[in-house]
């Protein structure tokens, strides 16, 4: 199941620009706010307002350092970008977290984690969060469509796909294993907690939008 959600992530950053580790007699310390946050992005840029620092502020390019916080929740750095002869396929990685080995465990997180929940666990599993939705209408097959402000995915199967992938994603048995063992567990999640998408509508939904 692959969301065609697309986004910035920083993951790498030079030691050098880290606070703690770069030099901070040679950069000007960085503006924060009054809770401490760090004030706009990173660098000298600001959206709609003018540079944080004066030219003579910054020697040679030595802009302030980050923590890192900044680095996590600043919009900073260059965005690496690798395209595909067609263009389409430009994404540089996968983005992995929070991984769980069934729906119960699943929910046990949405239930107690951070801003747990247990109303929340409670619904049905694609109500539950968007990227959840997406596995929903992998699981059944259902296409885009049937959710017009749900986040898009890839339909066109896992095979087709030119993009960058997992490197264990490679072995097609574990594809299939994994996505039948989701099936199952989704079948499962459904009788205790109840469907995401009415049958009788989506079987009416998927009917008339094979006959388009």
């Amino acid at each position: 199941c692959i969301s065609q959600k697309q986004w910035y992530h920083p993951d790498l950053a030079l030691g050098q620009c880290i606070d703690g580790v770069g030099d901070a007699s040679i950069r000007v310390p960085r503006k924060r706010a009054p809770d401490l946050a760090a004030v706009c992005g990173g660098g000298n840029f600001c959206p709609g307002d003018k540079p944080m620092y004066e030219p003579e502020q910054i020697k040679d390019g030595m802009y302030p350092l980050s923590s890192g916080t900044d680095i996590r929740e600043l919009p900073q750095g260059n965005m690496a970008m690798v395209r595909k002869e067609d263009n389409e396929h430009s994404h540089t990685a996968y983005h992995f977290h929070n991984m769980f080995a069934d729906l119960v465990q699943l929910r046990h997180k949405y239930a107690t984690y951070a801003h747990g929940s247990e109303a929340v666990a409670k619904r049905p599993l694609g109500l539950i969060e968007l990227d959840l939705d997406i596995a929903v209408r992998c699981a059944h097959n259902y296409p885009n469509e049937i959710n017009p402000e749900g986040r898009p995915r890839y339909t066109e199967g896992f095979e087709k796909f030119q993009g960058s992938k997992p490197i264990y994603f490679a072995n097609t048995t574990y594809i299939q294993d994994r996505h039948k063992a989701f099936i199952q567990m989704m079948v499962e999640d459904e009788k205790e907690w109840g469907k995401t998408y009415n049958d009788t509508y989506a079987a009416q939904f998927k009917e008339n939008h094979i006959a388009r």
